[in-house]
Parts: C-alpha cells; sequence; structure tokens
C-alpha cells in the first residue's frame, strides 16, 4: 500500500480523513456553500467514495473506521486489484464499481 508523504499507516489516513469531514459537518453557516435550504451538512449527506488498488489486507479497517464515525455512505472504486479488495468491501456491504477502460495507473 503506498501512502501519502508524512502518513504512516492505513488507520492514520483514515482518522484525518475523518476529521476533516467533521470539520465540515462543524462548520457554521457562513463557511458552507449556500443550499436552497437552510440546514447543516450531516455525515448522512456525505458519500466518501475510496479509490483503491490492492488493498485486501486493509480495506476492511478503513470501512469498519468510517462506519464507526457514522459515516454510511461508502463507495469503493477498485482499479484494477489483482486480489480480494473488491470482495472485502462487497462483505462488508459497501458498493463496488470497478474501473473499465484504460489503467490510470499509466
Amino acid at each position: 500500500m503506498t501512502l501519502p508523504a508524512g502518513v504512516s499507516s492505513p488507520a492514520s489516513t483514515v482518522q484525518e480523513t475523518i476529521t476533516l469531514l467533521t470539520r465540515l459537518e462543524h462548520t457554521g453557516p457562513a463557511e458552507q456553500p449556500q443550499l436552497d435550504y437552510e440546514r447543516r451538512v450531516t455525515k448522512d449527506d456525505v458519500t466518501v467514495v475510496l479509490p483503491v488498488v490492492n488493498e485486501e489486507e486493509g480495506i476492511s479497517v478503513v470501512i469498519d473506521e468510517l462506519h464507526e464515525n457514522g459515516y454510511r455512505n461508502i463507495l469503493v472504486v477498485d482499479g484494477y486489484s489483482t486480489d480480494l479488495t473488491a470482495k472485502v468491501a462487497r462483505r462488508k456491504d459497501v458498493p463496488v464499481i470497478e474501473q473499465h477502460g484504460k489503467d490510470g495507473r499509466h
């Protein structure tokens, strides 16, 4: 698994993402885009999209942590994994879209 610079584990990446999502949920009206109706963004309004390639061993932990933090709308986009990444995500009742066409890594 390749992680961004300064990130030591998938769990810290998940925690950083959850922290950002939580900030969005708790921002005041002036900080959020204007909507046709007045209400705050909730976790149910957010869809977390997880682009993955060969994350069989880590995807379960990421999905569990998102669920534990109240995020229910999760979508996995699988980019040509050769392991059981998609199967693991589906076992967690998370929809998986499998990339078709040109491999995005090239």
